[in-house]
């Protein structure tokens, strides 16, 4: 748990105060690996982040699975968007991990009580939406062999952590076109 709020504490600058207010409020959660926690269409009431583990965020469409992305130690897992009562997706652990949740209510109390805790919320909001347009960008823009050397470049031990069916899954290919790719990669 302590390394969320190692890791949040550094990378914004946070105070001892607010992580001790954020430790007072979050829910620890030990989720087993393979493990889905919130589920597509369910009601989502609860912000998630990854303490420890690695989490794969992923939603059904025409009964395939789309991955959306991985959230690894330290990151912002999920959320529930405004104006959604429902979960538009699922997500999972890849590993054995450790939630932090706390509710989105609770959350919003937080930053209207601290103007840091406030500006927590946006630098971590804005660095979320940096990372999933960098994503969609790749998704649209780069080949696939490219979208690949960016994940592993982001993420050295993503083959020892993520499997290869996921991978493809992530990049939008098949299992054996992502064989292809990587034997023509070599980082």
């Amino acid at each position: 748990m302590d390394f969320f709020f190692h890791y949040n504490k550094d990378r914004f600058k946070l105070s001892d105060n607010a992580i001790l207010l954020l430790k007072e409020h979050m829910e620890v959660m030990n989720i087993e690996k393979n493990t889905t926690f919130l589920n597509q269409g369910s009601i989502n009431t609860h912000v998630y982040f990854v303490s420890k583990g690695l989490i794969r965020t992923w939603f059904l469409r025409d009964a395939k699975e789309y991955i959306s992305h991985f959230s690894f130690d330290g990151d912002l897992a999920t959320f529930p968007l405004d104006g959604e009562r429902y979960s538009l997706v699922s997500s999972t652990s890849i590993e054995d991990s450790v939630i932090l949740r706390i509710s989105k209510e609770k959350m919003e109390s937080l930053f209207a009580e601290s103007t840091e805790l406030a500006l927590w919320g946006y630098n971590l909001m804005k660095a979320q939406v940096n990372y999933a347009m960098s994503d969609y960008l790749n998704i649209f823009s780069r080949e696939k062999k490219e979208m690949y050397k960016v994940l592993l470049t982001r993420h050295p031990d993503i083959l020892q952590r993520i499997s290869l069916k996921d991978i493809a899954a992530y990049i939008n290919v098949t299992p054996s076109s992502l064989s292809r790719i990587r034997a023509e990669v070599k980082l």
